[in-house]
């Protein structure tokens, strides 16, 4: 099978949810003899391979913009799609923003089938502005209207989509791989002066949906010695990144590494006492799935989004958006590490059973030879 992957920035060492989710299928479906193409911008890569673990990429530049580097490098990419490749049985599109363009690519391939995976409702993303949000609820329109075939990462999605747009969506939630304790490497807890078990972690773009802010203002309230460490770059969120900075105040406790590779992710979440998620809205996040792979007890914010993978057994909730909430559970979580523990091996159990990617790429690749037919 001939499958082509758009929307998404790349894959490789790159940050960003959808980009996780697209390489992880993508080397999946390689390994299974497919063939395989991802387009990736341009800019964003350096280093360009030509393939990374048997899977094709083609790199097309773009206006690296906050507004129009999704657009236009979609825009370019259906061009080249439909002037250069042949015998294409599946195009995905990935993320409601790119996804309105599909139009377009059936005008042009009409006899290829389409398909696109709502992640989630991106206009609700505090980083948009009016203009934005509003384009990005009509390119939400355009998916689901000129997509005959969507897939949903959440059956809170299916339900939306469902009840909104009268179409029945097709449930594939997002997964994680099956942590390899093998490939733990010490380093970055070394650069960083962290000692195993003794820091808190969070790990996610720099943008003001995440609440990292938040966070922050609830650590300051905790008397502990445990330091507080935040993974993740911005994303054309410069402002809000400073500003996180400026809150924590040179606090000698609050680390931030910028952007880390998979493997010091991995290491990082190995020997954290426990994940902090604040995010205040999800379509599935991966790096929980990814925390709950790794055996990470977890303290998130009790959003639909969250409450879909874990419940009060697996994961120690507090209310989105509301410090003290978020600084009692931190509380909680430290004085209470059995309970904490005990909720992590329900999670982890959970995660083997639903969440690990060869399995979500068996249910996207049975979903296509649906398509198919």
């Amino acid at each position: 099978m001939k499958i082509i992957f758009i929307g998404q920035k790349g894959i490789g060492d790159v940050s960003g949810g959808i980009e996780k989710h697209v390489e992880a299928i993508s080397v999946e479906f390689a390994k299974a003899n497919h063939n395989v193409i991802v387009y990736a911008r341009k800019h964003l890569f350096p280093k360009r391979e030509e393939t990374l673990r048997g899977v094709n990429l083609v790199y097309l530049g773009t206006v690296p913009t906050k507004h129009l580097e999704a657009i236009i490098h979609t825009f370019l990419s259906i061009l080249h799609i439909f002037l250069f490749q042949r015998n294409v049985d599946i195009i995905h599109f990935h993320s409601i923003g790119p996804s309105s363009l599909l139009w377009l690519m059936r005008v042009l391939k009409p006899r290829t089938n389409v398909v696109a995976t709502m992640h989630a409702k991106c206009y609700e993303h505090s980083k948009w502005g009016s203009f934005a949000q509003s384009y990005l609820k009509f390119s939400e329109f355009l998916c689901c209207t000129f997509s005959k075939n969507v897939i949903v990462i959440s059956q809170e999605l299916k339900k939306y989509v469902k009840e909104k747009y009268k179409k029945e969506a097709k449930y594939i939630p997002n997964g994680a791989y099956k942590f390899d304790k093998k490939s733990i490497s010490e380093e970055v807890l070394n650069e960083f002066g962290l000692k195993k078990g003794q820091y808190l972690l969070f790990v996610g773009r720099l943008i003001p949906g995440k609440k990292v802010d938040i966070l922050i203002e609830a650590y300051k309230k905790l008397e502990t010695d445990k330091k507080l460490v935040i993974v993740g770059d911005n994303s054309y969120t410069d402002n809000y990144a400073k500003s996180i900075h400026e809150l924590a105040d040179d606090n000698k406790n609050i680390i931030f590494t910028g952007f880390r590779n998979s493997s010091d992710i991995a290491s990082l979440m190995n020997n954290a006492f426990s994940f902090v998620f604040p995010s205040e809205s999800e379509g599935m996040s991966l790096v929980l799935l990814e925390a709950m792979s790794a055996s990470l007890p977890i303290i998130a914010s009790d959003i639909e989004a969250n409450k879909a993978i874990l419940d009060e057994n697996e994961c120690t909730f507090f209310e989105p958006n509301n410090i003290i909430s978020l600084e009692n559970a931190l509380k909680h979580a430290l004085k209470n590490k059995e309970e904490l523990l005990k909720k992590r091996d329900k999670a982890k159990i959970k995660f083997l059973s639903n969440f690990e990617w060869s399995h979500i790429a068996k249910l996207t690749i049975n979903y296509y030879k649906h398509v198919l037919k």
